[in-house]
């Protein structure tokens, strides 16, 4: 029967240095995290804000004169408009966006952390610990 590896102190520092080179990518991702957070966190204000602009747009295309259509009117014309739909495409894909980064830092930190404990194990058994 063999006996597991046991790694050496080389193995378990080259282990350290490839963490440290995780990390250092982990702490340059955090400038755009937080900005997609923000994105993530204010998606449903900007889209009703999307939709205000565009009930704003139809109240104002409206004759000089006329009696003024109800709100719901209004709403339902702004919701078929082709500014609203380029607007609400273009949030969708900066949300697309967004997600694609807390996915890639999840996946970082995820990364991260097995290193973390990969370097221990690895430390201890070479009796660095």
């Amino acid at each position: 029967m063999q006996q597991p590896h046991q790694p050496s102190y080389e193995e378990a520092e080259a282990r350290a240095s490839a963490l440290l080179a995780e990390t250092d990518k982990l702490a340059s991702m955090v400038p755009a995290i937080a900005t997609a957070r923000a994105v993530l966190a204010y998606s449903s204000d900007r889209c009703k804000r999307a939709l205000a602009c565009a009930v704003m747009d139809a109240k104002h295309s409206q004759p000089v004169g006329e009696k003024p259509p109800s709100h719901a009117s209004l709403e339902t014309t702004a919701l078929s408009s082709t500014a609203y739909r380029d607007a609400i495409s273009a949030l969708q894909a900066s949300d697309e966006l967004a997600e694609r980064a807390v996915a890639e830092w999840q996946a970082q930190l995820a990364k991260v952390d097995a290193l973390k404990m990969v370097v221990a194990l690895e430390r201890q058994k070479a009796g660095m610990l």
